[in-house]
């Protein structure tokens, strides 16, 4: 009857050591499944931070692109400029050698139209460059607003994260807790 009962013992012990044996595998595996869940947060956060990175590096590429492509209109205005003043003074110089008096009559007609040229073109250079400008601070205004939206998305979700944190270690807490009454 005493090695019955050894064995009936040796039994139960054993049962019970399986059972806790199982217990723990299935806390390893989902503490495995919950790490799993962290890292693939971590991971959306980090490729968040990436394409914020990305879009700021193309809008510099274009602002700098726009300053160059504004230079070389600039220097273009200036070249035909001078083009056109060097044009007008040999015109001015040939009619000079075949009439004073004629070359005095349309150097003024010459000038009156020139005058009004300039101020037109001034006046087209003025509104390119100001709607130039508005279309450019829209397009700086969008992407702020965008760039915001992505880091508050971004936030959020470390926010959540940092919760899921909390939350598990808080449940690792109540489990040990639990665990220890229960032995």
């Amino acid at each position: 009857k005493e090695e019955e009962r050894r064995s009936q013992l040796r039994l139960v012990e054993e049962q019970r050591e399986e059972q806790l044996q199982r217990r723990e595998a299935a806390e390893i595996e989902e503490m495995l499944h919950e790490e799993q869940t962290l890292l693939q947060q971590e991971l959306r956060h980090a490729f968040v931070l990436k394409e914020i990175h990305e879009e700021d590096c193309a809008r510099q590429r274009e602002q700098k692109l726009d300053a160059e492509w504004k230079d070389e209109v600039r220097q273009a205005t200036v070249a035909r400029r001078e083009a056109e003043l060097e044009r007008q003074r040999q015109e001015e110089a040939a009619q000079e050698a075949a009439s004073k008096e004629r070359c005095r009559v349309q150097a003024e007609e010459l000038a009156e139209e020139e005058q009004a040229k300039k101020a037109m073109e001034a006046d087209l250079r003025a509104r390119s460059l100001a709607l130039e400008k508005a279309i450019r601070e829209a397009r700086l205004r969008r992407a702020r607003i965008e760039k915001e939206a992505r880091k508050q998305q971004a936030e959020e979700g470390e926010r959540l994260r940092q919760e899921e944190k909390q939350r598990l270690a808080r449940r690792k807490v109540e489990e040990a807790a639990a665990d220890a009454r229960w032995r």
